[in-house]
């Protein structure tokens, strides 16, 4: 077995495992399936670093058809010498850093490639948004119910506070709300998915400038969503 492979051969295996998961996952996926010998548990997906550890072993060819998506990745997480230049990177930034930096990779070093093509994804998935919300203007006046048109573009739970935050766009308006409830389910929708539009009704709880987004932000409370 082959000890270390090219770098961005690599990351053409990470590209492929994470459009095979659709996304990425950390651990190996697990599901309990009734069979004549009784439940089983077995396992329905392979967590992206393992996928690319098989194409390893197999001494796996890229797969062409991803050449330029990997070739994007590569250029993106380049930019961390910036990072390192101004001493903000993490440790998991300076471990990407180095190895791609080298033009050979060990097995072992497969797990800190594996996340980079869904955080590249992200990192496009707010680019877009932040055109889209470059302009926007804040909606009613402080106290107004009002019911509006708009996609979810992120549900983030925070673990050390506790609670939800919602953000929304509606045509081009950044809307935002913090909810206490842990669990991103909704009594007319259920759950709320990402990309997806639905009516909401609130009241205008504050206007103001947006820390993360740096452009106007309408807070809400008393939140309803239909469809």
């Amino acid at each position: 077995m082959q000890n270390t492979i090219p770098t961005k051969l690599a990351l053409n295996y990470a590209v492929q495992a994470h459009y095979k998961n659709g996304k990425y996952l950390k651990n190996d996926q697990y599901e309990y399936k009734n069979t004549d010998e009784g439940s089983t548990e077995v396992c329905t997906a392979k967590a992206n670093k393992n996928i690319m550890k098989e194409m390893f072993d197999n001494d796996i060819f890229p797969n062409t058809k991803y050449n330029d998506y990997t070739d994007e990745v590569f250029t993106h997480f380049q930019g961390l010498v910036f990072k390192m230049m101004s001493n903000t990177a993490n440790d998991f930034d300076t471990s990407v850093y180095k190895i791609l930096s080298k033009e050979m990779v060990t097995r072992s070093e497969l797990g800190y490639l594996a996340p980079l093509p869904a955080f590249y994804e992200t990192h496009l998935k707010r680019q877009t948004f932040m055109e889209e919300i470059v302009d926007s203007k804040f909606l009613g006046r402080t106290g107004e119910k009002i019911t509006v048109r708009a996609v979810l573009h992120e549900a983030r739970y925070i673990a050390s506070r506790d609670f939800t935050v919602y953000t929304f766009i509606s045509e081009g308006n950044l809307i935002s709300h913090f909810s206490n409830k842990r669990f991103n389910e909704w009594a007319d929708v259920g759950v709320l998915n990402e990309g997806n539009e639905n009516t909401l009704s609130f009241k205008v709880k504050r206007h103001q400038k947006s820390k993360f987004y740096n452009c106007n932000e309408t807070m809400v409370n008393y939140l309803k969503v239909t469809e």
